[in-house]
């Protein structure tokens, strides 16, 4: 825009210059004054270039503190990151030397940061993968980790990263979750991250827990079913974490068979609901199965 400026001004006194120089009489006058707009126009483009290094650099500057804050949630630092990098730039001379010297240190160190980091979580990914292959069978692990990472993928990146994704199925590996029942297992995990807020490995071994627990069938049907018991407690004054909390203080009682999945569920709730703390629920079950026993007696 401002070389189009600088033209439109230019325009009409050049083909004021034209004439005078066709008419053969002030040649002397025309490159007096073509010389002056000359090193105008050079001056004028040398101010927009140097706008321009300026300018990218104050950017580059702001997006940089802007990736700190976003992963350090330091403001502090951001900060400090911002107003080091801004008086390192005015103070700066920026020749062009300068200029394409920092432009390419800095931008081949956040090229080889983002290099490293990735080839570090694609590391991580297939170390999972293939744990998580192994534990399922010795002989066929290569085909059965082509199966893991075919479900990871099969799931959109909505909420899980693909490292979180590979570490959920790892621990369903680990529980003996059956491949065929992942897909859905992994799909009702990344919901109940993103509704809870808690850690995918916290989430993933609570829901396996639960299906296992209450006698759940992994299918298409699972989510309605989960859906339904956390409906349950939500008129409960606990949070998600207390919930999960009580239930793995709790589910010894199922596992036992000291109480059946239908009566301690119900027993969970009802306790959660008039008030009990996670740990004040294992007293509250055992005072249950302890009355009991006289009656069945």
């Amino acid at each position: 825009m401002l070389f189009l400026g600088i033209g439109c001004e230019l325009f009409p006194f050049s083909l004021f210059l034209w004439e005078r120089f066709r008419s053969h009489k002030k040649r002397r006058f025309f490159r007096r004054v073509c010389n002056g707009n000359l090193a105008a126009i050079v001056f004028v483009a040398s101010l927009f270039f140097v706008e321009i290094k300026m300018g990218s650099i104050i950017l580059l500057i702001i997006i940089i503190s802007i990736i700190v804050y976003a992963v350090s949630k330091n403001y502090g630092e951001a900060t400090v990151a911002l107003m080091a990098g801004l008086l390192a730039a005015f103070t700066v001379e920026w020749t062009w030397n300068k200029y394409v010297v920092f432009m390419l240190a800095l931008l081949g160190f956040l090229f080889f940061v983002l290099l490293i980091g990735s080839l570090r979580i694609f590391a991580t990914n297939e170390s999972l993968y293939r744990e998580a292959a192994l534990y399922v069978s010795v002989s066929r692990y290569k085909e059965i980790e082509k199966q893991l990472i075919k479900i990871s993928k099969s799931i959109p990146d909505k909420l899980l990263g693909p490292v979180e994704r590979a570490d959920a199925i790892k621990i369903m590996a680990f529980r003996k979750i059956p491949i065929e029942s992942m897909q859905y297992m992994l799909a009702i995990i990344q919901t109940f991250v993103g509704i809870t807020r808690l850690n995918v490995k916290t989430i993933t071994q609570f829901l396996v827990d639960l299906t296992r627990v209450l006698h759940l069938e992994i299918g298409p049907n699972l989510r309605t079913k989960i859906d339904n018991i956390f409906e349950l407690y939500r008129d409960a004054p606990v949070s998600d974490e207390e919930f999960i909390a009580a239930f793995s203080n709790t589910k010894h009682f199922v596992v036992s068979r000291q109480i059946g999945p239908d009566e301690y569920l119900s027993l969970l709730i009802s306790g959660l609901k008039g008030g009990l703390s996670p740990v004040e629920m294992d007293d509250s079950i055992l005072d249950h199965i302890a009355d009991k026993q006289p009656m069945q007696e």
